[in-house]
């Protein structure tokens, strides 16, 4: 009988071993883990002015412009002259090297990014052409070139760009494709570029 007692209580657990695992059960483990920051560091333009005697200033942003279908006889000089009685501003041309051989050359320039303005070009995000043409058309009265993002035109809607100013070219992709009947893509999307003929006669846009 007292053998088989002690057999009986070996095999039973303590009360303390159950109340611990009743406790793992009940116990939830937290696992965080660290947010990875797409931007770890946020800049901001000061407005202080740097001493005229002090090397410590901002750098000059500068943006690259591209000129392509340039005759390949052209001076660099006449190029030059060209831009800055239009724009009033001297740039240094650097030609570009193609991996395939053009019949024309091709250059850029950069131009300081706060000096953009002086080019007269707009950038503008709609959200849809149709329903904001009218500010569109407002824009091209002051500008020579318009840069425009999300008109969410289809590609056989890409036309309606030339109703945006008559003396405007225009370029534009579509996010939607519907070559196949079917409406593939998003139902919204789409860039387009437009230029005053009367300053570009001779643009062309060469799409990636």
């Amino acid at each position: 009988m007292n053998e088989d007692l002690r057999k009986l209580s070996s095999t039973q657990p303590s009360m303390s071993t159950k109340q611990q695992r009743r406790d793992r059960a009940d116990d939830w483990t937290l696992v965080q883990n660290k947010k990875h920051l797409r931007n770890r560091f946020a800049g901001k333009k000061g407005k202080a002015n740097s001493q005229p005697d002090s090397k410590f200033k901002a750098d000059i942003i500068k943006i690259p412009f591209y000129i392509y279908n340039v005759d390949k006889d052209a001076p660099l000089d006449d190029i030059q002259n060209y831009i800055k009685n239009k724009t009033g501003i001297v740039v240094t041309l650097e030609s570009v090297i193609m991996k395939q051989k053009k019949g024309y050359a091709a250059y850029k320039f950069y131009n300081p990014k706060d000096k953009l303005s002086v080019l007269w070009m707009r950038t503008y995000g709609l959200a849809s052409l149709k329903r904001s043409i009218g500010c569109v058309r407002h824009l091209s009265l002051s500008a020579q070139v318009l840069a425009l993002q999300e008109h969410w035109l289809r590609e056989d809607e890409i036309p309606e760009l030339g109703n945006i100013n008559r003396d405007f070219g225009f370029f534009g992709k579509s996010a939607m494709d519907t070559s196949k009947g079917i409406l593939r893509g998003r139902p919204y999307g789409g860039v387009a570029l437009l230029w005053d003929n009367n300053r570009f006669d001779r643009a062309s846009v060469i799409a990636l």
